[in-house]
């Protein structure tokens, strides 16, 4: 899958990358008010804690095209085929706290990259990565919701059947 960007520059919604390195967020946005800066080169920069990244080696250097398997409105599955001992597969859609990622169907860490959008490092092999939104705080609050309403309906049956009780005794 690609995407036309405002630049008449195809490019891909995924991508898997060698070589990433850790830049500063502010670095990064300073580094593209530079006019010879050309955010759209293919490099991916990470800015997670540096602490909470890996390494990627320049292993090979065999083309690496993640396939799309699977797309709606809140959640993208890649197929990808790694050929080093780690690559970095990038998600070009924006980064928010509520995405997850899932490697083979086990959670693993989000990371944040070229500043707005996401990506995943992942091992050597063939893998299903899937980018999934589930936004916590909107979870809780419909489990809040439901649980008022439930709590609602519970007090209204209670005082129901008690008024009843009461309009037997007195008649």
């Amino acid at each position: 899958a690609v995407l036309r960007n405002l630049f008449s520059i195809d490019l891909p919604v995924a991508r898997f990358a060698r070589n990433v390195p850790w830049e500063s967020r502010d670095r990064f946005l300073e580094r593209l008010k530079r006019p010879e800066a050309v955010p759209l080169s293919g490099q991916v920069t990470i800015h997670n804690d540096p602490r909470e990244t890996q390494s990627v080696p320049d292993s090979t250097q065999e083309p690496v095209v993640p396939r799309l398997v699977h797309f709606d409105t809140n959640s993208a599955t890649f197929e990808i085929s790694c050929p080093g001992p780690n690559g970095f597969l990038f998600y070009g859609d924006a980064y928010h706290p509520g995405w997850k990622v899932a490697i083979d169907g086990e959670s693993c860490p989000l990371v944040r990259a070229n500043y707005a959008f996401k990506g995943v490092f992942v091992p050597q092999g063939r893998h299903v990565v899937r980018f999934y939104f589930l936004p916590i705080p909107f979870i809780l609050a419909l489990g809040a919701f439901y649980l008022a309403h439930a709590a609602a309906a519970i007090l209204t049956l209670t005082w129901g059947i008690e008024w009843m009780k009461a309009r037997r005794r007195s008649a």
